[in-house]
């Protein structure tokens, strides 16, 4: 048997056996005997998936008791089961199945600077051993993979080129920001060391300075360096990405490098101070990518393009846990980087995001582990989720979606001429000419006949809430309920209707029609009332649009529903080409962030889910109150002012009703118990601490 103590500790111990045993003693005796224990069950080791849960237990629980004995003596935790060794706490060759790495934590009343503050216990998956036991044990698994629920493979993997729902989940894994969410919620570094440096210039400028960490490299090996940052905002972030252009683009001067293109500091110039900049640098808002990759795009033209023209697009290059692997017609495969910044991480080896529809990913978290069709994380139908309420399963709402958070589901009215480019638009020196949606009595009408709180009810399953008010409900200080939204009504819309100068059926099929009643500007007599409404071809979308088809059919309007792809819908909107279209904007974490792009004249521009409206209310001057001002107003403001301006914004909104506001979206997340360790409140990287056993 290993001695765990000399000689002399031995005589001090005799010395002191009429004062009773000390901590360090007792903790020796208890190490001993979970040394012995483990020892017997490592002689067994053989029998089998019993033997090899129970020999895990036992080993987790000696190197646990051995860390505080360690602990004890040394005043801090060991990094690893060799230094265990050669403080003669444990034997060599202890066990198989566990190892020990840092971690966060506390040893004892306080730690030596410099030394492991904390520790975990991992378990190493092999063809051996699966692990099953870990979580228990309060260990984590190292390897192996994790199936996650997803939408059809995009051809685009660039999530700093825009903000599409259907892209970032696929890009994020394999980017990181310069800032994070914790899963407590908490803006940490990422990238940068450390929380900017800002300062508050006299002439009401604002700079801040990030510090990236050192020593990190991109997934083809090359440095992060500032220069990589100015880049990713120049060229990919204000030009494609739609919530950061219409937020900082406005507000940002410009970016410096203090230390030059190679150094590590990054200036942002901001003409006033910025207040959404925090929660604003995460992976989803604001994905850093790197400029010897991507440069060959951007002076191409083609880096933020909606269709794959730029190739590197389709196979990034990144900084985060994990790197791109493969793509099939079904499923996108990312790999564990294993140079990754944050040492130890991830654990595990692979994602494979496979393409699912929702009874898809309910029998697949239903399926055998490892099985055809298996998953392991996914979002069911929400009526489903009572059916997970098992110790089988965790669920969890993520308050942060792959498109940001804080959404709200709308129908956008085009009240401009279908097919007039968003450039005739900002030039158009009149009012809103679409013949039909231009008026607000229609635009009321179709808010009141569509039935919002069926959609919520049987395509939302209750989840989340019904929108009542152009503002997200979590946006602190900004939002309030506006009573004066139209409710479901529709008797009311078939009167609106006839005030706008429409003939409307007494029920079936028959459409609406327009009568001659020598109003000037509205549409010639016997004109069908009729539009169409663009959407993405599955998921939710394609049950909004074939209610708001059957709740319209119900006044006269007759809609025609033209689904398609996200990167063909993407560009139908960038042209303008569609009388009304479903868009989930969502609203960030400040209104300036995701709200701002919907609203402000300004954002009228070619990128998908941009003032989709092109609604149109400029500033002649500070202060005029226009809707322009008041956003311009809005992101300089705070307490009290902050409320009224914004909530000026939703009263203005309200009384000219560009969107039909419906269902503030929620999404509750189901994974299987042997995976834990995600991060719920950052999308890009759920999985960067997740492990995956059994």
């Amino acid at each position: 048997m290993l001695s765990f103590f000399s000689g002399q500790a031995m005589d001090d111990a005799r010395r002191r056996r009429d004062a009773g045993f000390t901590l360090i003693e007792l903790l020796v005796v208890i190490v001993i005997l979970g040394v012995l224990s483990g020892v017997a069950v490592f002689a067994v080791r053989g029998m089998g998936d019993r033997g090899q849960s129970a020999a895990f237990a036992a080993e987790a629980e000696t190197l646990r008791t051995a860390q505080e004995v360690h602990c004890a003596r040394f005043g801090h935790y060991a990094p690893d089961k060799q230094t265990l060794v050669e403080a003669k706490l444990l034997s060599p060759g202890s066990g198989t199945l566990g190892g020990i790495e840092p971690a966060s934590g506390a040893c004892g009343p306080g730690t030596e600077p410099g030394k492991p503050s904390g520790y975990q216990i991992t378990c190493t998956i092999g063809p051996n051993n699966d692990c099953s036991t870990a979580a228990q044990a309060g260990a984590v698994a190292r390897g192996g993979t994790l199936v996650v629920a997803s939408g059809a493979p995009q051809p685009i993997l660039n999530p700093a080129t825009n903000s599409s729902g259907a892209i970032h989940p696929q890009a994020e894994p394999m980017f990181n920001g310069l800032l994070a969410f914790s899963s407590g919620n908490e803006v940490v570094p990422d990238l940068a060391a450390a929380l900017p440096t800002v300062v508050n210039n006299a002439d009401g400028t604002q700079d801040a300075t990030f510090t990236l960490r050192s020593g990190m490299t991109w997934h083809n090996g090359t440095p992060i360096v500032a220069d990589d940052v100015k880049f990713t905002f120049e060229e990919a972030l204000l030009k494609g990405h739609a919530r950061t252009a219409a937020s900082m683009g406005p507000a940002l001067a410009g970016i410096d490098l203090p230390d030059g293109p190679s150094g590590l500091r990054v200036t942002f110039r901001f003409r006033y101070p910025y207040s959404p900049l925090l929660p604003q640098m995460n992976v989803t808002e604001a994905p850093i990518i790197p400029k010897n990759v991507y440069q060959q795009c951007a002076d191409a033209g083609t880096l933020n393009a909606t269709t794959a023209t730029c190739p590197q697009n389709a196979s990034p290059v990144g900084s985060g846990p994990f790197m791109f692997g493969e793509r099939s017609a079904s499923q996108i495969v990312l790999n564990r980087n294993p140079d990754y910044f944050k040492a130890g991480l991830p654990y595990l080896d692979k994602l494979v995001l496979v393409q699912a529809t929702p009874a898809q990913v309910q029998t697949g978290l239903q399926a055998r582990r490892g099985s055809s069709g298996s998953i392991d994380i996914g979002s069911p139908p929400g009526n489903t989720l009572g059916s997970f309420k098992s110790a089988d399963y965790d669920t969890a709402q993520v308050p942060r979606g792959s498109g940001g958070s804080n959404c709200i589901t709308t129908l956008a009215f085009n009240l401009w001429q279908k097919g007039q480019s968003p450039s005739a638009v900002l030039s158009d020196p009149g009012t809103y000419n679409h013949p039909i949606l231009k008026n607000l009595a229609v635009r009321k009408a179709v808010y009141q006949a569509f039935d919002r709180q069926a959609a919520f009810t049987n395509i939302d399953f209750g989840q989340g809430r019904l929108a009542d008010s152009p503002l997200h409900s979590k946006l602190a200080g900004a939002y309030t309920p506006q009573p004066g939204l139209p409710t479901f009504d529709a008797a009311a819309a078939r009167q609106g209707l006839q005030s706008a100068g429409w003939v409307t059926p007494s029920g079936g099929d028959a459409t609406t029609t327009r009568v001659s009643d020598g109003r000037a500007g509205l549409p010639s007599q016997g004109t069908p009332l009729a539009f169409d409404v663009i959407h993405f071809d599955s998921g939710a979308q394609l049950q909004y649009g074939a209610q708001l088809k059957a709740n319209l059919r119900q006044v006269g309007i007759d809609v025609e529903q033209r689904p398609a792809t996200n990167s063909v819908t993407q560009g139908r909107m960038g042209s303008r080409d569609y009388d009304t279209t479903f868009v989930s904007y969502c609203h960030g974490d400040d209104p300036v962030i995701g709200v701002r792009r919907q609203y402000h004249s300004t954002q009228i521009n070619t990128a998908g889910f941009t003032n989709q409206a092109g609604f149109r209310e400029r500033k002649g001057a500070p202060g005029d109150g226009s809707m322009d001002d008041l956003w311009d107003r809005g992101v300089q403001s705070s307490g009290q002012q902050y409320a009224q301006i914004y909530g000026q914004v939703q009263t203005k909104a309200v009384e000219q009703l560009p969107m039909v506001w419906m269902t503030e979206t929620l999404t509750s997340r189901v994974s299987r118990s042997v995976c834990s360790g995600f991060n719920n409140q950052n999308t890009g990287l759920f999985a960067e601490t997740a492990s995956c056993s059994g």
